[in-house]
């Protein structure tokens, strides 16, 4: 079991919410998930408490919730198993250093850096086994944040009957037809992006073959600067290439229920708007990362195409908003 390291880890904190969230189940209503910059110190994760969430098995299991020290920093749950082991697994395989399947090295460019695992005790005396992962918004000032999940199919081989009715059903406009699914995203949004928007499940079930570039000009705030807007989405497309191209080739891992977690900063989006930083700068601030590997499964020789179609899907969505969007 790892020490805990000193430097960034996953961090996420709660936006009260006001006006404007109606539609949203009561524990969405309390808090907002979002990520931020905290660093993790050694000496800052003895004491932890519960951190409300908008999704995730710790919206609905306490057990399951994201943990938060002092100074805000957390640590991801191991889910119990055989989830949790099979996430841990998959970061330790690519991550190490004497990896002799070069396929799972080539997930490490992707993926968020991975500090090994520790066991905290939280106020209740109970003890815990944390993932150690990477911030991936080091630095941002107003973190814009989608989630999509990718793939047709999102229950692995061992999902039940009723696990595999609720998947099926779940999303199943944009699951089937694109291979891929957007269950949530939260931005800053206006003339100033002063104007904090979330959109939750209901708003990605809402998505179908007609109105799918709609998930594009809410997250990239396009009715505020289509030209900014178009220049991200050509900046995502990019992004997603050195991916397309690793799912074109290893057959290593099959993925079910993996996201792929979109971040740009909307203050540097503001700035390129107004003429103070190029494209260059602004692509410093754009990421995509591959995130949750609770259910991966061997590949056996076998492309997965599941995940693959899904990408493809994606990346051609990215590239028709960069050509047909109105500027």
């Amino acid at each position: 079991m790892a020490e805990v390291p000193d430097g960034a880890a996953i961090s996420k904190v709660t936006l009260t919410i006001g006006e404007g969230l109606d539609n949203l189940r009561p524990w969405r209503k309390r808090a907002l998930q979002i990520i931020t910059t905290d660093i993790w110190r050694k000496d800052s994760v003895e004491d932890i408490v519960p951190l409300n969430q908008v999704a995730g098995h710790g919206s609905h299991d306490a057990k399951q919730a994201i943990l938060t020290a002092k100074n805000g920093c957390i640590l991801k749950p191991v889910q119990a198993p055989p989830k949790g082991q099979r996430e841990k697994q998959f970061y330790e395989e690519v991550f190490k250093s004497d990896a002799s399947d070069s396929n799972s090295q080539l997930f490490k460019p992707f993926l968020p850096k991975y500090f090994g695992s520790c066991k905290k005790r939280s106020k209740s005396g109970e003890f815990g086994e944390f993932l150690m992962i990477e911030n991936l918004s080091q630095g941002y000032v107003k973190p814009c944040i989608m989630d999509i999940k990718i793939g047709a199919k999102t229950y692995g081989p061992d999902a039940n009957p009723q696990k595999i009715v609720k998947q099926l059903a779940d999303y199943k406009n944009t699951k089937s037809e694109f291979g891929f699914c957007v269950p949530g995203m939260s931005m800053y949004t206006g003339e100033g992006k002063e104007s904090f928007k979330l959109l939750n499940k209901d708003y990605g079930q809402s998505l179908n073959k007609d109105n799918i570039d709609d998930f594009l000009r809410n997250y990239l705030d396009s009715e505020t600067s289509c030209s900014t807007s178009v220049v991200l989405s050509k900046i995502f497309s990019e992004r997603l290439v050195p991916l397309l191209e690793l799912f074109e080739k290893q057959t290593s891992f099959h993925l079910y229920g993996s996201s792929l977690l979109f971040v740009y900063d909307a203050e540097k989006a503001l700035d390129f708007s107004q003429g103070k930083i190029d494209k260059e700068k602004l692509s410093e601030c754009v990421r995509v990362t591959m995130i949750d590997f609770a259910h991966v499964w061997p590949g056996e020789g076998n492309l997965d195409e599941n995940y693959l179609n899904g990408i493809k899907h994606l990346h051609r969505i990215l590239l028709g908003f960069s050509a047909t969007t109105q500027l």
